[in-house]
């Protein structure tokens, strides 16, 4: 009898034994170097890092801060880190000659840009704007944006009359009157906005439509880094969730993480839309802004990327298969 209880505590503490060994081989850790833009559009990278939901998943993630997503995509393209954060535009402009880049999926969906007019310049309307001298940063979304919207209300804009303006000096260029309006994304619009004070005239630029902050690898990071990406999905979907049922506490933790005012936080909440999707909607938003760089010749490429070839599913397929609309073509 004792020796058939001594061999049943055995037969237990080996398979105990056992499942420990298999648990920590599942969640063996994997390393990933994320290139993140650091301001609330990543929202979700930073809620994982700091509740866990990587390290959860398995994953010693890095992130490398950046203050922009155009600098994030240049440096992961040069090797500087594996995955990186930006609006779709700026993965536009780089598929033209890195056929490398891959896109993951999106995490956030915004509304950012505003024109912001000074009242004082004649300005009452949008139809005002025809004859103005609008400021922007060339080449960037807003460049673009700006377009898209004049064409949507009908105005004849001359276009040499607008000025390429960096977004940290646009104030300074409204005061000296070299400017009479401005086209920029936040947290800009705030700071212009509030210079201005009662002669400041805003609208929102994405009329009926946002720019979709985007996650970017190359082929050669997917293949090499398989399972940690899953895992950075898997992460990101933990993330969302919180973000959806506890929102004041992640603008707390963004606030503490980032330096950014809780006041700023709460006045752009309402523009994001976080959530980790690969949309059928993307691909025709990508193609008609390729076009209109290849209609401006920023960029001596003259056919406009398959964006469809360019998505890398099998994350998604393998974390979040309910958020992929985009219709497939088999290999």
């Amino acid at each position: 009898m004792k020796k058939k209880i001594f061999l049943c505590v055995i037969f237990i503490v080996s398979a105990l034994l056992f499942l420990s060994c298999s648990n920590k081989k599942d969640f063996k850790t994997d390393k990933i170097r994320l290139g993140v833009f650091k301001g609330e559009t990543s929202a979700l990278i930073f809620i994982a890092e700091d509740k866990g939901y990587f390290k959860q998943s398995g994953l010693d993630a890095e992130l490398i801060l950046y203050d922009s997503g155009a600098k994030a995509t240049k440096e992961m393209l040069e090797g500087k880190s594996d995955v990186a954060t930006a609006a779709e535009f700026v993965i536009v402009s780089h598929s033209f000659t890195n056929p490398q880049l891959k896109i993951l999926c999106s995490i956030n969906k915004v509304k950012a840009n505003e024109i912001i007019a000074d009242s004082r310049r004649d300005i009452k309307s949008i139809a005002d704007l025809k004859d103005k001298r609008i400021g922007l940063k060339f080449t960037s979304q807003a460049h673009y944006v700006l377009w898209e919207f004049f064409l949507l209300h009908g105005i004849d804009y001359d276009y040499s009359k607008l000025v390429d303006t960096n977004p940290e000096e646009m104030t300074t260029e409204l005061d000296r009157n070299n400017i009479d309006a401005v086209v920029v994304w936040d947290p800009y619009t705030i700071e212009i906005s509030d210079h201005l004070g009662e002669n400041s005239l805003k609208w929102q630029v994405e009329d009926g439509s946002e720019f979709l902050f985007l996650l970017s690898t190359t082929m050669e990071n997917a293949s090499t880094n398989k399972t940690a990406i899953n895992k950075l999905i898997a992460g990101l979907k933990n993330a969302r969730d919180f973000v959806k049922l506890n929102p004041e506490e992640a603008k707390a933790i963004l606030s503490k993480r980032l330096g950014i005012s809780g006041q700023y936080l709460n006045s752009v909440w309402g523009k994001q839309n976080f959530d980790v999707r690969l949309d059928q909607s993307m691909l025709p938003v990508m193609e008609k802004e390729a076009s209109w760089m290849i209609r401006n010749d920023m960029t001596s490429e003259k056919t406009i990327p398959d964006f469809l070839r360019m998505i890398y599913f099998e994350p998604m397929i393998s974390v979040l298969p309910e958020n992929i609309s985009i219709i497939r073509i088999d290999k």
